[in-house]
This record gives structure tokens, sequence and C-alpha cells, in this order.
């Protein structure tokens, strides 16, 4: 975005300074990078919350990150590039320490968003984007209230992912059976692919559904290395993927013609690999 940008919508006050712990906003940032390259960043009661789609309305992920306000709370919403949120964040501070974002209603420098690590009067400061520029967020991926429900170790859904993503792109099936979360390659592949999950496992209803194999490898990714996941589906709708800290993802059902192969055309043109 270039030019000066314009004042903060919904801010009253000089500036919103709200307290973050830098370990769960590095967490939960790295974790929203890994699906959309922008979100709208909502300063709310409960802390910093985040909701956006990525390509296609294909996934989205959501997530509030705890927050103590040392001003007077203002509710206020601002589009960001996550790749530059990331940044600006992780640059700040030790991984102990609290971080302090600080929102200006009329900022310097192109710069509505800033960070500074605890007890420091250095500003690691971001451009932040018109929210019309972004993604809308709550994008249309409903869940059926009848869907079924399997809480696995985390480890588990990583390799369930990874050793069913063997046929190059094509979808893969994840079932919620009776006792078992299985997950494999679609179509099957004689075998090849199969990982059956029975082990501290709770499940609650049956159902089938086949997902795009290239955002489950980024949600596998975004995933902490522990603890439990829970999935929500129900057959050939979108699917939950949640965690005890309250990360979630939505993705949207594999759908034939070319769905998955869109998604990758976007991606290298976005990479710079192919010409638009």
């Amino acid at each position: 975005m270039t030019g000066e940008y314009p004042e903060v919508d919904g801010l009253t006050q000089h500036h919103l300074e709200a307290k973050v712990d830098q370990a769960e906003l590095r967490r939960k940032l790295a974790a929203v990078k890994s699906i959309v390259e922008r979100c709208r960043l909502q300063f709310t009661e409960d802390g910093l919350y985040i909701n956006t789609a990525g390509d296609n309305d294909v996934a989205s992920v959501e997530t509030t990150i705890d927050a103590e306000y040392t001003t007077d709370f203002e509710a206020c919403t601002v589009g960001v590039e996550t790749g530059s949120l990331y940044r600006a964040a992780t640059f700040t501070g030790a991984p102990t320490e609290s971080v302090t974002v600080r929102l200006d209603r009329e900022p310097d420098e192109n710069s509505p968003l800033s960070f500074s690590c605890s007890n420091s009067i250095d500003w690691h400061r971001m451009v932040a984007l018109d929210t019309l520029d972004v993604t809308p967020a709550r994008p249309e991926l409903p869940i059926r209230g009848e869907a079924a429900t399997a809480t696995v170790p985390v480890r588990q859904f990583k390799a369930g992912v990874g050793v069913a993503d063997v046929a190059g792109g094509h979808p893969i099936r994840i079932s919620i059976g009776s006792r078992v979360v299985s997950f494999c390659p679609d179509p099957p592949k004689g075998g090849r692919g199969l990982w059956p999950i029975s082990d501290d496992v709770t499940i609650e209803g049956q159902a089938l559904s086949r997902y795009a194999a290239s955002y489950l490898r980024d949600m596998a990714t975004a995933l902490p290395p522990g603890g439990d996941v829970t999935l929500r589906l129900s057959d050939a709708y979108p699917m939950a993927v949640e965690t005890g800290d309250g990360l979630r993802f939505v993705l949207a059902p594999y759908r034939p013609n070319g769905l998955e192969d869109t998604i990758q055309q976007k991606r290298a043109e976005r990479n710079g690999e192919v010409e638009v």
C-alpha cells in the first residue's frame, strides 16, 4: 500500500496497546502464515483475534491470542500481511518476554501497527493494509451440526497426512470409523499410504470425506508438536481441525474438475514460478 495510511477506524484515543505472550504470539502467527497471505487482525475484549480465508475460500484459519490492554480498550480491526506480521513479532524480544502490540490512530511512516518487547522503546513497525484489500472474514465453509468428531494425538495426525500424501498432489481421504481414524490417498494405492489410528483416540459418529493434500500438509506443519487435535467432519462437507489452545482451521472438501490444480497454479503464480 502506498501513500498516507488513513486513521484507524474505530480508534478514538491516540493509540491502543496490548501486552501478549511472545511464545503464544509466535506459535499462532506461524500457523496463520502457513495458510493465508493476508488477514484481519481484530482487537477484541478477549484478545487479538484473527479470522480469514485462503485461496478460493478453500481454507480458513482463526485464533485468539490472549492480551492484556494497557490503555483503554477499543474494538478495532486492521488488515495485515501475515508474513510481515510474523516477522515483526518474531524479531521483537526474546521468546520468554511479553510483547506490546501498539495500534496508532494517526500513524507515522505509514505504519499504524507496531511491536515492542518489554521495557523497550525500540518499536518494530510494519505497514498495515486497507481491510477492504483483505479476504473477508468467516468464509462460507459451513460445518454440519451432525458432524462426526475424533480427537487424536497431533503426532498421529501429522504422520497420517505425511504417509497418505504419496500420490503427488492427489486428495487425501479421511475416515472416522467406529474405532479407527484412517488416512489414505484417493484413489487408494493398494495399501500404500494407509495410516490407521486406533490408540489414544476418542470417536463420536462416523464420516468420510476427501481433502486437498496441499492444505492438509500446511495444516499438519502448522500444528504444535504435542497434545491432541480434534477433527470434525461430515461426508463431503468441510472439516474443522481444532487444537486445545484455540487454533482452528476449516478446510473445504476436495472437488474434482481441477480444484487442486487451481490451488497449485495460484501458489506458483504467487511465488513467481510461472508467468501470470
